[in-house]
């Protein structure tokens, strides 16, 4: 019954308002809020953990899914409560042990815009593990490109026995979506620190679009969509003749993207990676097929 309880009351949480602020969320970027952004927070994490929906979730109109954590049951536990050495007390607290990691899908507009901007933060316990990577799995419609990310903190506020940190990275072009595998590792010599303690993580995303004149529904390009939504008065200046006029001065138009650097996958390996279980998604750098990287698999 608790465990119902408390799924009940992360799904609840997805309709809070974009007011709600964590405790720890401490690295707000400046554009939280605008048109394009996506804000999600994992703060009290559920039982044996496959699939965790976060906590509170806001999104512009466009996102058709709800992000969530994946975890291995056998890797990831959920502690009530977590003590750190300086004895600060926490509750709903994920162990991470060794070789293991925390990973997220996060859904995205479905449009051809030029960059997604992720800003990710993190509550963690200071004298154990620390993040080391993100293991990003971009989605585009004619290939998964895979690539490892240091993470290299942005800015972090110290706590008693805690850190927050907050780390940012672009994806160029934007993606459909994205899962991104969080790489925990102690740097030190001392065996009994190996594993990772996660406290909370936010997620922000931004969107960003290059407006073309007459690109009426922002999906990169000037076309009879657009057209459309001129007809329906939907445009800057409903039904202008300046409105109109631009969508036929750039009829045909295209913004022009980047690639996202990193290794595409082989089209038979997307289609196996896809049926696995979350476990396989969740193998770090030396657990996957041997290969080194999220989501980067040999050529089948």
């Amino acid at each position: 019954m608790k465990s119902l309880q408390r799924i009940a009351a992360l799904l609840a949480g997805l309709f809070m308002s974009a007011g709600f602020t964590q405790a720890d969320d401490y690295w707000i970027p400046e554009w939280r809020g605008q048109p394009g952004t996506t804000w999600a927070v994992w703060d009290d994490w559920i039982d044996n953990p496959q699939q965790m929906p976060s906590d509170h979730f806001i999104a512009n109109p466009g996102v058709l899914t709800p992000p969530h954590a994946t975890a291995d049951p056998n890797s990831a536990f959920l502690m009530d409560s977590w003590t750190d050495v300086l004895g600060v007390n926490r509750w709903n607290v994920l162990h991470i042990v060794e070789d293991a990691a925390l990973g997220f899908y996060l859904d995205n507009y479905d449009r051809n815009w030029l960059e997604k901007r992720v800003w990710i933060q993190i509550t963690f316990d200071s004298d154990q593990a620390k993040p080391t990577a993100f293991y990003v799995r971009a989605g585009y419609p004619d290939q998964v490109v895979s690539t490892r990310i240091p993470a290299e903190s942005v800015g972090s506020t110290e706590l008693p026995g805690w850190v927050t940190a907050a780390y940012e990275f672009r994806l160029q072009p934007n993606p459909l979506w994205e899962e991104i595998l969080l790489e925990f590792a102690w740097q030190g010599t001392d065996s009994s620190k190996h594993s990772a303690y996660v406290d909370q993580v936010v997620i922000d995303t931004l969107v960003d679009v290059e407006l073309l004149p007459g690109d009426f529904d922002l999906d990169g390009d000037v076309d009879g969509a657009d057209f459309l939504v001129w007809q329906r008065g939907e445009s800057p200046e409903p039904l202008s003749a300046s409105d109109l006029a631009d969508w036929e001065a750039n009829f045909g138009t295209v913004v022009q993207q980047t690639s996202l650097t990193g290794v595409p996958e082989p089209p038979a390996c997307q289609m196996l990676i896809f049926c696995l279980s979350a476990i396989f998604l969740l193998k770090i750098f030396n657990r996957i097929m041997g290969t080194g990287s999220f989501g980067i698999s040999k050529p089948c």
